[in-house]
């Protein structure tokens, strides 16, 4: 298997401003095998204005399916001390045709249907949160 990185990197100055961290640009990745795939016949388009999907990941990295499951676990931190919406969540989930799967475990107490609405402090209280789950 052939490896690429890179030796120096560098951000225009228009978007610098906007990103906090670049990962993995110059380092070498492990040698990890892929596990055998299958690609999903979806009926979401796979490109839509221009926009990375669901299905274009799918597609993209050979994912079979979209559910999650128990033999594993995920978790976030979060640093800006943001709220997620579970509604937000699971509004997207319905327009990409995903499985709809709830947070199962929130430490913390960052839960809240209510905050990405302006009376809560709109996108700069819920933004990154909504992304990052």
């Amino acid at each position: 298997r052939r490896v690429f990185r890179a030796k120096e990197f560098y951000l225009d100055a228009i978007i610098a401003p906007y990103i906090q961290y670049v990962f993995h640009i110059a380092e070498i990745p492990t040698s990890s095998r892929r596990s055998h795939t299958r690609k999903v016949a979806s009926s979401t388009p796979v490109y839509e204005a221009n926009l990375v999907t669901p299905a274009l990941l799918n597609k993209y990295y050979s994912i079979g399916n979209n559910t999650g499951s128990s033999r594993v676990s995920q978790a976030l931190f979060e640093t800006i001390n943001q709220t997620y919406s579970p509604s937000d969540l699971t509004a997207f989930q319905k327009r990409f045709h995903l499985p709809i799967e709830a947070v199962a475990v929130d430490i913390g107490g960052h839960s809240n249907n209510g905050a990405c609405t302006a009376a809560e402090g709109g996108i700069n209280h819920c933004g990154e949160a909504n992304l990052d789950v």
